[in-house]
């Protein structure tokens, strides 16, 4: 790979700004399921001033990330695909950078919520084999951005193998099922490339 690795964070794509409002709306939900029964009990301890205090700091809290965490998420969240090394970018409070080798990709889903859906953004996982992360999931991308991404993951995995199978004539034909994102799930791997994880 030719780039620096202290170059590669220059050339990463943002997630849509879309995602916020999204993200928005989840943190709203967390709210709404922590500060019930923390009002039921504040409700029946009117005359504890302690507890009031501590009542008042927690939703004070609650309201604050729904403002700040989104966006924060949204800034520091970014992802793409260099010389077939796929890097991802997230973090909240440390910014952690991973890179996955192409051949250490199994396959790739998009998923897309309810809330995303009304954006028309969708979520990129890839799962990978070998890692402590097994899972790396991208949001917040336009969904044909997502499925963009995904075929052309599944069409490099493809070429991998089959060059690979022309390398090696003498070894038995590897087995695929049909279904195109399992394409991957016989393509060797190589030790993945944790970049770094540095304080913000």
């Amino acid at each position: 790979m030719s780039e620096s690795l202290h170059d590669i964070p220059s050339q990463l794509k943002n997630i849509e700004r879309d995602y916020i409002k999204v993200a928005r709306v989840h943190y709203t939900l967390i709210m709404l399921v922590i500060s019930t029964p923390l009002l039921f009990v504040g409700f029946f301890q009117l005359d504890n001033p302690i507890l009031l205090i501590a009542f008042a700091l927690a939703i004070v809290f609650l309201v604050f990330s729904i403002f700040f965490f989104p966006k924060r998420e949204y800034s520091h969240t970014k992802y793409g695909l260099i010389n077939d090394v796929f890097y991802v970018q997230e973090g909240i409070w440390f910014k952690k950078r991973t890179a996955v080798a192409q051949n250490r990709i199994q396959h790739t889903d998009v998923s897309q919520g309810p809330v995303a859906r009304r954006y028309d953004l969708a979520t990129l996982t890839i799962h990978t084999a070998g890692m402590a992360e097994a899972n790396i999931k991208v949001p917040g991308l336009k969904h044909s951005d997502a499925i963009a991404m995904r075929d052309h993951l599944i069409h490099l995995n493809k070429q991998l193998l089959n060059s690979k199978q022309g390398n090696n004539k003498s070894a038995p034909a590897l087995s695929l099922a049909p279904d195109e994102n399992s394409m991957a799930t016989s393509v060797l791997a190589l030790r993945p490339m944790q970049i770094s994880n540095e304080e913000e």
